[in-house]
């Protein structure tokens, strides 16, 4: 997923395995399960900005806010302080500033993963060539979560300006859920096949659409009724042979 009209850059570590996604405020940022996302960023505050006349702190961080109501939040960041120009990283677990770590850096890249409950920050540390631990936490036990880019400040900055770059964010590895797919039509025809179209949500390029089946949804078993059908804009629609007696669902997948 790539932010839009941001500057693209090009020391930052490769990512990969990699799925890059499209259009991050309209149609994909909601991820299940488990997952990895990371995000190239530049916390950059003009010079003169920087003095004691001016208390409070910029930041900006890759967050995850988990569930329905998305009340619980995970977060790895960067920090400003605005009256000394000490930045830090660290993590927010929803109650401010946690795990934090003195750095000279002004950009690099964020990684969030979340594995079973647990919810783990890094960010890359060019040094040493190796992701670096900012922190860990249990408990996340919703299994959605809503992922993205959030920038917050404190204090008065007497119109001085701050500047907030993203780029690159990308689901190394997990399932995403798409908002804004709305099928248009799910039935079954005259002699019992079903039948589903949708419109494209513009999924990554690399990425196909793909039926899939369980008959039953207390432990089901997804397995795949179509081939992979690529997203051309417009309309996709498939048709699956008839179905016999019992129960069977269907689901719309993503996959690479």
């Amino acid at each position: 997923m790539r932010f839009p009209s941001l500057p693209k850059r090009s020391e930052y570590p490769p990512l990969h395995p990699r799925r890059r996604l499209k259009q991050i405020a309209a149609i994909v940022r909601i991820l299940r399960g488990d997952w990895d996302v990371r995000m190239d960023f530049r916390n950059q505050a003009v010079l003169n900005l920087m003095n004691s006349t001016n208390p409070g702190f910029v930041g900006m961080a890759l967050a995850a806010r988990f569930g329905p109501e998305e009340i619980r939040k995970a977060g790895v960041g960067h920090r400003l302080t605005i009256s000394n120009a000490v930045r830090h990283y660290g993590m927010d677990w929803g109650q401010g500033p946690a795990n934090e770590l003195p750095t000279e850096d002004d950009l690099g890249t964020f990684r969030l993963v979340r594995s079973g409950w647990d919810v783990a920050g890094y960010v890359w540390n060019a040094g040493s060539n190796a992701w670096q631990i900012v922190g860990t936490l249990p408990g996340f036990t919703d299994e959605t979560a809503r992922v993205g880019l959030e920038v917050w400040s404190s204090g008065a900055f007497g119109g001085k300006t701050s500047c907030f770059y993203a780029d690159n964010l990308v689901l190394s590895n997990g399932q995403m859920c798409l908002e804004g797919l709305a099928v248009k039509m799910f039935g079954l025809d005259e002699s019992g096949a079903p039948q589903v179209e949708w419109d494209t949500v513009g999924i990554a390029e690399n990425n196909r659409y793909i039926v899939t089946r369980s008959t039953n949804l207390a432990t089901p078993f997804w397995e795949p009724v179509s081939g992979f059908l690529p997203d051309e804009g417009g309309e996709t629609n498939w048709s699956g042979a008839a179905e016999g007696a019992g129960a069977a669902y269907y689901r719309i997948e993503v996959r690479p």
